[in-house]
């Protein structure tokens, strides 16, 4: 047993955070309380992928931990006398004697990233990202990776790299057999 939880030791797994879970699971503490939008929320990993994405190979895989910084949100608060004024009052803050705003921290960065959307480069990214994001795919409704089988950090490693295996096995047969219909034809 000591072993085994020694194994789950933040440097072990080298994703030490700051961020405290507010859940520890039962049988495996390293991973995380994670949920997707509109989802349930379950313990989980997160796997990260480096893909050659013009031939859509599976470089490097590097396991994590699912974090979420929930601290982050700046609130602003209008004046009192700039909302009594305000004819959108009744409609805006009702209840409210002034309107409240949570802004996040990374609001400037989104910012900047919604003005990279709308350039040629980020449609060309996006096109480049079906391929990262099939593979994603591809892991949880082909290989049923939706549950992992091991536990603790290097189980999570072990199997997100078995996954990458079948995914690139999988690809370089699709590969082989195209080469030889092309070549018989």
């Amino acid at each position: 047993m000591a072993e085994y939880l020694a194994t789950l030791d933040d440097a072990t797994f080298g994703a030490a955070t700051p961020v405290k879970p507010k859940f520890a699971s039962p049988v495996d503490p390293a991973a995380r309380w994670t949920a997707a939008w509109g989802g349930p929320a379950v313990y989980a990993y997160c796997t990260n992928y480096l893909i050659d994405v013009e031939h859509a190979i599976i470089v490097d895989v590097e396991p994590s931990t699912a974090v979420r910084h929930e601290n982050g949100m700046m609130r602003y608060r209008a004046s009192k006398l700039d909302c009594d004024a305000c004819a959108l009052k009744p409609s805006c803050c009702p209840k409210e004697p002034a309107r409240k705003v949570l802004r996040s921290i990374h609001e400037g960065a989104r910012d900047m990233a919604r003005d990279i959307a709308k350039t040629d480069a980020y449609q060309t990214s996006r096109y480049q990202r079906k391929k990262v994001e099939m593979l994603f795919a591809h892991l949880k409704r082909i290989l049923k990776l939706d549950r992992l089988r091991l536990r603790g950090p290097y189980g999570a490693r072990d199997e997100f790299h078995l996954a990458a295996i079948a995914q690139n096995l999988r690809k370089l047969a699709k590969i082989c057999t195209l080469g030889t219909y092309v070549r018989a034809t």
